[in-house]
């Protein structure tokens, strides 16, 4: 039987911009605006990018965790519009 995940689970992010990246634990449920408001970054200023794909700003980190990378981070571009 598989174990039940809480709405209190973190999901793994790593955002890279610029030859550089920051992480932090992201909760479960936030959207990627809702992330990059935690690092005080202006949404509209970044395409974002997962896997080559451009993603919209409401698309949820727990639908990407589901197709994270084998490090199990959810590794997100963010490219300067």
């Amino acid at each position: 039987m598989g174990e039940q995940i809480g709405d209190d689970q973190n999901i793994a992010a790593k955002f890279h911009c610029d030859q550089s990246y920051f992480q932090r634990p992201i909760q479960a449920g936030c959207s990627i605006r809702d992330a990059l408001n935690q690092f005080n970054l202006e949404s509209d200023r970044h395409r974002i990018l997962y896997m080559g794909i451009e993603l919209d700003l409401e698309t949820d980190l727990g639908d990407l965790e589901k197709i994270s990378y084998p490090d199990t981070f959810v590794h997100l571009v963010l490219q300067p519009v």
